[in-house]
């Protein structure tokens, strides 16, 4: 089996991974939100509702499955023709399918609840208004801040870690090939290149600081999210919501820590020519130890139900365009809990989101310019 064959191969769990996260989605939701709607718990013993969850799931299976076997013949193909050019798009396409597949499978479902809350909203309407309650904590948001500055410097740790070997790199630029490397394989040998210019070397290792940068930046404003306290006992679930705080800011950490030592690897392979097979390997667990606790602690800070959790302006539906984008010029947050699922999305109506957006889309369209501009 080739190399080639062996990544193509690693894509087929990732895709069943996705789609394991995306079929128990609403089980990871807040439960006063179903499939992106602000709904009452008690109203999901509707017939409707509940086919609406059906229809759900029904359709991630159908489309996994689809998408399973055109990666799987996408990658069997590549291999057989030894193709580069299928190869990469036997990587790219599948996943990039499956995330609009689901969107699709997601709205299509959001749609339906929207239709059924219009239907019963004379019934729906008075229970949400009648509990907005609003929890402001001093002491929580002293808490709160004290760990952002806190881990605000901790993360700078790995910025630096992945400055220095971009350092390194530049110091020994004249012993780069004329043909750069641009991809390593598990072996740690590279077996994709670029022509070495000083435009390609900087956009690469470029690149892996400014990814850092947006990361640091994102973790620090996920801390700073707005979070839900449960109004009957906020003592207490405050104490909670900090101690999974810091589970999520050391979590973070680790994140950040492994995305170093791989930026780092991958900095020092440009002059060796071969990557550190160990640091690959302990970065890549580092990263997946880090990811699976961040999503359980992300689920245990989206929790309650509606009878019992504050109100924040983000519940309300019509901030929500097309059931996943959340803009409210008013909220001066830049992250808020997503609406469905796990984790945060930005404020696309602040000034902090609407840079951390630009960022994002200026560094995609560089990355893709210098890609085509650069590649041999």
């Amino acid at each position: 089996m080739t190399n080639y064959n062996i990544e193509l191969m690693v894509m087929v769990p990732i895709i069943i991974l996705l789609a394991i996260v995306d079929y128990n989605m609403q089980k990871f939701t807040s439960k006063k939100v179903f499939y992106g709607v602000n709904i009452p718990e008690k109203y999901r013993n509707f017939e409707e509702l509940k086919h609406i969850d059906k229809s759900y799931k029904r359709g991630i299976i159908i489309s996994t499955t689809a998408v399973l076997i055109i990666q799987i013949g996408l990658s069997l193909y590549a291999n057989f023709t030894l193709n580069e050019n299928l190869y990469l798009t036997a990587v790219t396409v599948p996943i990039i399918l499956t995330v609009i597949l689901y969107y699709f499978i997601y709205y299509s479902s959001y749609k339906k609840v929207l239709i059924f809350k219009e239907e019963h909203l004379s019934t729906i309407n008075p229970e949400l208004k009648s509990e907005r309650t609003q929890i402001l904590d001093v002491d929580f948001i002293h808490e709160r801040d004290k760990l952002v500055k806190k881990y605000s410097l901790i993360y700078i740790i790995p910025i630096l870690l992945v400055v220095a070997s971009s350092a390194y790199a530049f110091i020994n630029y004249d012993k780069i090939p004329e043909m750069m490397p641009t991809h390593f394989n598990f072996q740690g040998i590279a077996d994709g290149f670029t022509v070495k210019t000083k435009a390609s070397f900087f956009a690469q290792i470029g690149m892996q600081v400014v990814v850092m940068v947006l990361v640091y930046f994102g973790s620090v404003y996920s801390l700073k999210a707005r979070i839900k306290i449960d109004k009957n006992d906020s003592k207490s679930d405050i104490a909670n919501t900090i101690k999974y705080l810091n589970h999520l800011a050391s979590e973070s950490f680790f994140m950040l820590f492994a995305m170093a030592l791989l930026f780092s690897s991958i900095s020092f392979g440009l002059v060796n020519q071969k990557v550190n097979q160990i640091l690959v390997i302990l970065s890549t667990v580092l990263l997946l130890a880090s990811i699976v606790p961040l999503i359980y602690t992300s689920s245990k800070l989206k929790k309650g139900n509606y009878s019992d959790v504050s109100y924040t302006v983000d519940d309300d539906d019509k901030y929500w365009v097309l059931g996943c984008f959340y803009y409210n010029p008013n909220d001066p947050s830049a992250f808020v809990q997503k609406r469905f699922g796990i984790g945060w999305t930005v404020n696309l109506g602040s000034t902090k989101g609407k840079v951390l957006i630009a960022c994002i889309v200026l560094m995609l369209v560089a990355t893709i310019f210098i890609s085509f501009k650069f590649a041999a």
